[in-house]
């Protein structure tokens, strides 16, 4: 029994630290995800739409390698990002955007899929 417990904390001591969801935007309307994290790169595809919210998933150097909402993954540099947090509404027909995290509290406003709004 103790060596499994042993073996338990060991295998999760290696795992490393847990590591919570972090997301980010985009700081202009034009900013490039790329296959690597160099300018010299291929280009995967070029956002256009400032404020876009991307999940941060890992960190090299000055580069971030970043998921968008279609879960197209990229790296992208660090000066086209900001930690501004926003949210893209997504699914069919109109959202209803609540003044806190629950369905009872008051809505502030009703967005159409494909807005971007800023968290407060």
């Amino acid at each position: 029994m103790m060596r499994r417990i042993a073996f338990a904390l060991a295998f999760l001591m290696a795992a490393g630290p847990v590591w919570a969801a972090h997301y980010v935007s985009l700081r202009s309307d034009k900013a490039f995800l790329r296959e690597g994290p160099t300018y010299q790169h291929r280009v995967l595809f070029i956002y256009k739409r400032k404020d876009y919210p991307l999940q941060l998933l890992s960190v090299y150097e000055s580069w971030r390698k970043v998921r968008d909402a279609d879960g197209t993954t990229g790296w992208m540099s660090q000066t086209m990002l900001s930690d501004q947090r926003t949210v893209l509404v997504v699914g069919k027909g109109t959202a209803a955007l609540h003044a806190a995290a629950d369905d009872i509290s008051t809505v502030v406003a009703k967005a159409e899929p494909g807005v971007v709004a800023k968290l407060k």
